[in-house]
C-alpha cells in the first residue's frame, strides 16, 4: 500500500467524527520537510448546495494569521529596522497603555506578557480598539503575566506599518506570501475572499454550552484586516507554511527568516494555561507560536478561529512531519488534528497506524455514586442517579437525561429547563463530598446538608444582573447573576467568571488580581444597569433571560 493510501485510512473515522461533531465541512493537508504527502476533505463548502469541500477551498484561519505577523516582525528585526525590546510607543507615538511600570515592548505584545486585555472586537477593525487601550490600565508589571491578547498583535500590525512605510497586507504578500509562493492565500479578508471561501457556520443558539444536536446556522461575517488573523487560505497552501515551520524558517528559496530568529520564536516564554482539550494546554508560547514537548518529540503551531471557522497547525520538528486542519464549523478539531498527526507519523516510521481516533466518552463518568442525592434549591429541586458509571438527572415531572461531562465535576444536560448554564457540582474542601451543585445564578444544596444557609450580599449588586447583547459576532452576549453571596459573569460557551469589585460600578473579572478585564456598568433606570461595558465593547441589557 503506497503512502497516500495507508494516510487514507483515517478517511472512514474522521468522517463518522464529523458527522458526530455536526462539522458541516473539514479539510486536512500531510506535509514533511519536503512536501505536501496528502490532502483529504470531508463534508460540504456550502450546506444548501450541498458544496462539497475541495482542496482549493478557501478558509479563515484566525489566530494562525499571528505566526505570520510574528515572522514579519522578525524579518524587520534582522533588518536592523526593529528592536524588540524598544518600547513600542518609540514606533507609535500615539500608542499608550496607563501603568506604573517598565514600558511596554514588542517583545511582551509578541509573548502575550504585556498585561493589556484580550481584546475586545469592538469595532470591524482594529485601528480604534488598540487607540482605546489608552482607556485602560495594567495591573502587572510587562513580562510578568501570560494573558492572551488578541489586541496586542493588532498593535503589532500598525507597527509593522509605521516601521516599513506598507499596509499590513502588502507586507504580508511582499514578507511571505509571495516568496513562499502561497498564491491561493489572501493576506486580508474582504468582499472578494467571501465568494472564494467556505460558508462559515455555528450552533443555532449563541447564548448557551454549544451541542452536537443543535441546529447549524451560517456565522456573522465582515471584512478584516487585523494582524492578529487576517488570512484565508487553502490546504495546500497552509502546508507550505507549515512546512516551512518545520525547516526552521527555510524554504526552496531561502530563508523566511534565519535561523537563529527561529530559535527566538520558538522558545517558551509564557506558559499556556491547562484546561481545555487543545493540542499545546500546558505548553508554552514563544512569539505567534505555541510549544510543547510531549513523549519526547517538540511540537509547534497554533490554533485558530473566527466566527465559523476553526484551523490548527501543529508540527512535530523531531520527525520533520505535520497537519493542517482548517473547517467552517466547531468541534475537537485539536482532537482530529492529533489523530491525524499520529497517523502520519505511524506510516512514515513504518509502524501500525491508530486506526481510530481516541476519544474521550463524556458519558462514562468516574465514580458516579458520588454525584447521586437529591438537589433543592429556594424554587426547584431534582435528583441525580447513578449507576454503571453514568449518571442521570431526574426532574420532578419524570424526565430523566443522562449527563455529558465537560471537566471535572462539570456537566452539560440537554434539557430545555437546563439548556443556558452547565452544571457544576462543588465540593467539600476538607471531605471532597459533593456539597451541591449550581446552575447559572441557581444553587442546588445537596438533601444530606442540614438546614439552610444564607449567603448575604450587597443588595445594590441586583441593578447588575441581566442579559446583555451587542452585534460583536465574536462574542455576542453574556449573562450577569448573583450566587452564594458573589457575583460572575456567565459566558454562553458555558464558563463563568466571579467578578471582584474595583470601583464604582467596576469589576476586575476572575480570580487572578493580575486580570487586565473588566466589567463596567452604566445608564441606571429602575435601579437596572442597561449598559455593560467589558474591557471596552459595549453590551446593552436585553429582554431575555
Amino acid at each position: 500500500m503506497d503512502l497516500q493510501n495507508k494516510i487514507k485510512l483515517i478517511d472512514t473515522p474522521i468522517a463518522e467524527k464529523i458527522i458526530k461533531d455536526n462539522l458541516p465541512g473539514l479539510a486536512l493537508a500531510f506535509t514533511d520537510q519536503k512536501d505536501t504527502l496528502h490532502v483529504s476533505t470531508y463534508g460540504f463548502s456550502n450546506l444548501d448546495t450541498r458544496t462539497p469541500v475541495q482542496p482549493e477551498t478557501m478558509f479563515e484561519i484566525g489566530s494562525i494569521g499571528k505566526t505570520f505577523t510574528a515572522l514579519l516582525m522578525l524579518q524587520e528585526v534582522e533588518a536592523g529596522r526593529l528592536d524588540l525590546d524598544r518600547p513600542v510607543s518609540e514606533y507609535l507615538p500615539w500608542w499608550r497603555v496607563e501603568t506604573d511600570y517598565e514600558p511596554i515592548t514588542p517583545h511582551h505584545l509578541l509573548s502575550h506578557t504585556a498585561g493589556i486585555t484580550g481584546g475586545s472586537d469592538l469595532a470591524p477593525h482594529g485601528y480604534y480598539e488598540v487607540f482605546a487601550l489608552r482607556e485602560q490600565k495594567t495591573s502587572v508589571p510587562a513580562g510578568k503575566y501570560f494573558h492572551y491578547s488578541n489586541v496586542g498583535f493588532k498593535t503589532l500590525g500598525y507597527l509593522l506599518e509605521a516601521v516599513c512605510g506598507q499596509p499590513y497586507g502588502e507586507i504580508l504578500q511582499r514578507g511571505i506570501l509571495d516568496p513562499l509562493g502561497m498564491k491561493a492565500t489572501h493576506s486580508l479578508i474582504t468582499l472578494e475572499t467571501r465568494r472564494l471561501m467556505a460558508l462559515g457556520y455555528r450552533p443555532f443558539y449563541d447564548d448557551r454550552p454549544p451541542h452536537c444536536t443543535y441546529p447549524l446556522t451560517s456565522a456573522e461575517w465582515h471584512e478584516y484586516g487585523g494582524a492578529d488573523g487576517s488570512v484565508a487560505t487553502t490546504p495546500g497552501d497552509l502546508a507550505i507554511f507549515l512546512r516551512m515551520l518545520l525547516n526552521r524558517g527555510a524554504y526552496p528559496g531561502g530563508q523566511i527568516i534565519q535561523i537563529d530568529s527561529f530559535r527566538l520564536m520558538s522558545h517558551g516564554v509564557g506558559v499556556i494555561p491547562e484546561g481545555g482539550d487543545y493540542i499545546f494546554d500546558g505548553g508554552c508560547y514563544g512569539y505567534g507560536l505555541m510549544v510543547k514537548e510531549v513523549g519526547g518529540h517538540t511540537l509547534v503551531g497554533h490554533l485558530g478561529g473566527t466566527p465559523g471557522y476553526h484551523a490548527v497547525i501543529v508540527g512535530d520538528m523531531d520527525d520533520g512531519l505535520g497537519v493542517t486542519l482548517q473547517t467552517n464549523g466547531f468541534g475537537d478539531t485539536p482532537g482530529i488534528a492529533r489523530f491525524a498527526l499520529d497517523t502520519l507519523r505511524a506510516v512514515q516510521l513504518g509502524q501500525d497506524p491508530p486506526g481510530a481516533l481516541t476519544e474521550v466518552d463524556h458519558k462514562c463518568i468516574e465514580k458516579p455514586a458520588e454525584y447521586a442525592g437529591v438537589y433543592s434549591s429556594k424554587s426547584r429541586s431534582f435528583s441525580v442517579e447513578a449507576a454503571d458509571h453514568q449518571i442521570w438527572l431526574v426532574t420532578n415531572e419524570g424526565d430523566r437525561i443522562m449527563l455529558e461531562g465537560r471537566g471535572p465535576d462539570l456537566f452539560f444536560v440537554n434539557h430545555p429547563d437546563f439548556s443556558l448554564y452547565l452544571l457544576r457540582f462543588e465540593r467539600n474542601t476538607s471531605s471532597g463530598q459533593i456539597e451541591g451543585v449550581c446552575y447559572g445564578p441557581e444553587w442546588f444544596s445537596h438533601s444530606r446538608n442540614q438546614g439552610s444557609v444564607e449567603y448575604p450580599y450587597p443588595l445594590d449588586w441586583e441593578k447588575f444582573e441581566g442579559h446583555y447583547r451587542s452585534h460583536n459576532p465574536w462574542f455576542s452576549n453574556f449573562r450577569v447573576y448573583i450566587r452564594k453571596g458573589n457575583l460572575w459573569l456567565g459566558i454562553p460557551h458555558g464558563g463563568e467568571e466571579q467578578l471582584f469589585l474595583v470601583g464604582s460600578n467596576s469589576f476586575r473579572v476572575g480570580v487572578d488580581e493580575r486580570s487586565p478585564e473588566r466589567l463596567t456598568f452604566d445608564g441606571f433606570v429602575d435601579n437596572r444597569a442597561l449598559r455593560a461595558t467589558l474591557s471596552g465593547c459595549d453590551y446593552y441589557r436585553t429582554f431575555t433571560p
